[in-house]
């Protein structure tokens, strides 16, 4: 019985996490990756800036680097991802 329901809880679980993924906005990842405080690389039309996110606002992310921070707007990010 307790595997079983082990086994509810975490297809649950799994539904809950691709639906919130389905559902999230561009801006709503880059908190999420903000609030994991992990390395990213942020990718412009022209460049790839590299740091943690410091902060997200409605239309900019604040990218903490080696030199400081940076203001990007977000209509300016073509992609994102975490780095080691």
């Amino acid at each position: 019985m307790r595997a079983h329901l082990e086994e509810t809880l975490e297809a649950e679980q799994d539904a809950a996490r691709a639906t919130a993924l389905r559902k999230s906005t561009f801006r709503d990842r880059l908190i999420e990756f903000g609030d994991r405080g992990r390395n990213v690389a942020i990718h412009t039309s022209s460049d790839i800036h590299a740091g943690r996110i410091a902060g997200v606002g409605i239309d900019y992310v604040v990218l903490a680097t080696g030199r400081g921070q940076r203001m990007l707007p977000l209509h300016h990010i073509v992609a994102f991802e975490e780095t080691s």
